[in-house]
């Protein structure tokens, strides 16, 4: 049985030991073992040697190096050079909610950066300043374009978060019909994906993990969901970059580890606090989660918990495939197990 504070000290001291500064290893830690807490082992645990991977490799910068390269106020463009995209990203998400109480509305575009983990995650920052924010990253080509047959786009994910009186509306996927990362999982387990998931490298159906994670995933919703992506890299890859999906090192490929991933990430925050004085927007939320509840419906991120408000004591699950990975890392480098 593993504790949320016995996952978050393992992850803390795993990257310590792999020559991250303090704070970022703390931050990394955080967002992963968090993930792991909500029960998205997709983005948990199960990333710690990915990043471990990487960072030893070289692909992943230790220098934990932030730069502004652009202010224009309310927008600024962020260069991480090629450092942890998580930390990256909690800097962007403090950054936004910052701005925005100045202005009204910020935009923070990071550039040179890596994957990011989970963004409901970084959705946070805002929320508790009582802000909505949208956040979108980029990442390794996986899905085709409209009638194409290459893989060109990323799973693009998409985070939306907006505060309510009793809590957040919080709509955190990707635009395909399930995230890479849950293939991962699939794959770590030997088990079988569900048809309909993902496609092999010449684009036929595929129920088999391994080949998933060398081949394509199905986008979410068909042609419209392609379409999203597309989009979506638009604003990311192609507008921010520097690297576009298809030039993107794949985080699950080990021969890539040394090679900076070039992802991008953009973080759109408005003051919600400003715009519901002015028009109600308060009363009217309410309204409407009281709705989707009367109506047998679900809010989307209303059973997460804030990462601040995780119990120390609350237990997390771990896979077995997961857990042999990270004592492996332990022992590598020479840090205690995790308990």
């Amino acid at each position: 049985m593993t504790t949320y504070a016995q996952a978050l000290d393992f992850a803390t001291n795993a990257f310590r030991a792999a020559g991250v500064a303090p704070a970022e290893a703390s931050v990394a830690a955080c967002a992963l073992v968090g993930a792991q807490a909500w029960g998205l082992g997709s983005h948990g645990l199960i990333r710690v040697p990915q990043y471990l991977r990487r960072l030893t490799a070289g692909g992943t910068s230790l220098t934990g190096e932030i730069t502004v390269t652009q202010d224009l106020g309310a927008l600024a463009l962020v260069d991480g050079h090629a450092g942890l995209g998580v930390v990256h990203m909690q800097h962007a998400a403090e950054m936004g909610v910052k701005l925005a109480k100045q202005f009204g509305v910020s935009a923070v575009a990071v550039k040179n950066s890596s994957h990011c983990g989970a963004l409901a995650f970084f959705a946070w920052p805002a929320l508790r300043a009582n802000c909505a924010v949208l956040l979108l990253t980029n990442g390794p080509a996986v899905v085709p374009p409209p009638n194409g047959s290459k893989a060109l786009m990323s799973t693009s994910p998409i985070c939306v978060a907006v505060p309510t009186n009793s809590g957040a509306i919080l709509v955190d996927m990707s635009t395909t019909a399930v995230a890479r990362g849950k293939i991962a999982e699939y794959a770590a387990r030997g088990e079988a994906l569900p048809l309909g998931w993902a496609l092999d490298e010449s684009g036929q159906p595929t129920t088999d993990a391994q080949v998933a994670l060398k081949g394509m995933l199905a986008p979410l919703g068909g042609a419209k969901g392609a379409a999203l992506a597309l989009g979506l890299e638009a604003l990311t890859g192609g507008l921010i970059g520097p690297n576009l999906a298809k030039d993107v090192p794949d985080i699950f490929d080990e021969k890539m580890d040394g090679e900076a991933q070039g992802i991008s990430h953009l973080i759109i925050t408005l003051d919600a606090a400003a715009i519901a004085n002015e028009s109600g927007a308060s009363n009217r939320l309410d309204d409407f989660v009281e709705a989707v509840a009367k109506s047998g419906g679900r809010v989307p991120g209303s059973t997460k918990t804030d990462p601040d408000e995780f119990e120390p004591q609350m237990v997390i699950e771990v896979a077995p495939a997961v857990r042999k990975q990270l004592d492996e890392w332990a022992d590598r480098l020479q840090i205690a197990k995790l308990a």
